[in-house]
């Protein structure tokens, strides 16, 4: 009985953050220095992980970039509670992690954004919001998925048996 309302309590919020956006799929640790490169080839100052699940990319760019604002957002329970545990073990003073729907933050504080969506939840939700709130200069990284039908600058980051990573510029 209480196994079952464990899974469920663990299960529920999982589908639904699953359901918004994408289901809980890391970034490859050995792709965290490409995202790192990325975020690097313009000046940042704010970067937000949208829908951070571990947090393991925000910790990775606050940890080697300590002049950038870092902000990760969760909606799934379980995971955000991995993620604060993390960073309260780890503290980074420039990384905050937070609870709630990415879709809820405004892009506007933001010069690169962070996610891996589906592609539909890409399309359908991500970019509108991306073209209503991003500022000009801001980019939307997208790991995996492409945006090729986004308004905007959109630049691939393709390696051998490396996952691509897509920025769209507005």
């Amino acid at each position: 009985m209480w196994w079952s309302i464990f899974m469920l309590c663990i299960l529920v919020p999982l589908a639904l953050a699953g359901g918004s956006l994408a289901p809980w799929v890391p970034t490859v640790s050995s792709d965290l220095r490409r995202v790192q490169d990325v975020v690097s080839t313009k000046k940042t100052r704010r970067f937000l992980e949208f829908g951070c699940g571990d947090a393991r990319v925000s910790h990775y760019i606050a940890k080697h970039n300590p002049d950038i604002k870092v902000t990760g957002i969760e909606l799934a329970l379980p995971m955000f509670v991995i993620a604060k545990i993390k960073s309260l073990i780890w503290p980074l003073p420039n990384l905050t992690i937070e609870f709630w729907s990415g879709f809820k933050k405004n892009f506007w504080d933001f010069d690169s954004i962070y996610l891996f969506a589906m592609p539909d939840s890409l399309k359908k939700k991500v970019l509108p919001k991306f073209e209503r709130e991003a500022q000009k200069w801001t980019r939307l990284i997208s790991y995996v998925f492409s945006m090729s039908d986004a308004p905007g600058t959109l630049k691939s980051y393709e390696e051998r048996d490396k996952k691509t990573i897509h920025v769209l510029t507005r």
